[in-house]
């Protein structure tokens, strides 16, 4: 299919980056066209903003699947070879070898996309893939918030969980991630009980998290099948 429009990396170079919230609808559009792939047991591994193409209506279109595969219990593992972006790669798909890859090496993948957008530069700057794969096993990027003033530090907390080290660290599913992303745009939060009496917490500065997305992690993950019909191009959780 031929979209008419940039990809994220040309949208990130022309502003230098994007704000918040259009950052995080495009995230919220393309993990949901990925969650499709998902489905089918594919694994996209090569996510990055030079993928994402984003159509003159702004909708994300998820491109390249040539490194996708489909994951079952014989190709769950990492190979020898280095498959993907290093500046968005995440650790299993390099130096953690013999650790599962699965869809939550999208999500470390996406995390690293949104980081980019939402400062401008990626979370690491090495200077070879070797180098590069080596932070993303043992370093923490510096917090968005710290790059970005004004940027709200839970936004940060969500970034860098995506981006945890460890697949079980990060979100385990799409609708958990998409939950406490979507609420990072909620207005206001919920109500709460304290001490029997309910009380309504003032609204959050914008791309706050709500405290239906800040509650505790379900830690259900996504039902991985093994397919191969995975010769799609996925874009807002429906077929292009």
């Amino acid at each position: 299919e031929y979209v008419d429009g940039p990809s994220l990396a040309e949208l990130i170079r022309q502003s230098g980056r994007l704000s918040v919230e259009r950052a995080i609808e495009l995230t919220c559009q393309a993990i949901e066209g990925l969650a499709s792939a998902w489905s089918l047991g594919i694994v996209h591994r090569d996510v990055k903003p030079h993928n994402i193409l984003v159509s003159r209506d702004g909708k994300p279109k998820i491109a390249d699947l040539g490194l996708a595969m489909v994951v079952d219990d014989t190709t769950q593992h990492a190979s020898e070879e280095l498959a993907g972006t290093a500046a968005y790669m995440s650790p299993e798909q390099g130096l953690l070898a013999g650790t599962p890859v699965d869809y939550r090496s999208d999500i470390y993948s996406m995390g690293a996309t949104l980081y980019h957008a939402l400062t401008g530069r990626t979370p690491y700057n090495g200077q070879s893939t070797r180098e590069l794969m080596h932070q993303h096993a043992n370093s923490t990027p510096v917090p968005p918030h710290e790059l970005v003033p004004g940027l709200p530090p839970q936004v940060s907390e969500v970034v860098l969980t995506m981006m945890a080290r460890h697949p079980d660290d990060r979100y385990q599913s799409a609708e958990e991630l998409l939950t406490v992303l979507r609420g990072l745009l909620q207005p206001a939060t919920p109500v709460h009980r304290e001490q029997g009496t309910v009380r309504t917490r003032p609204a959050p500065a914008a791309g706050s998290l709500s405290a239906s997305a800040t509650g505790s992690r379900s830690g259900s993950s996504t039902n991985i099948r093994p397919s191969g019909f995975w010769r799609r191009l996925f874009t807002g959780g429906t077929e292009a």
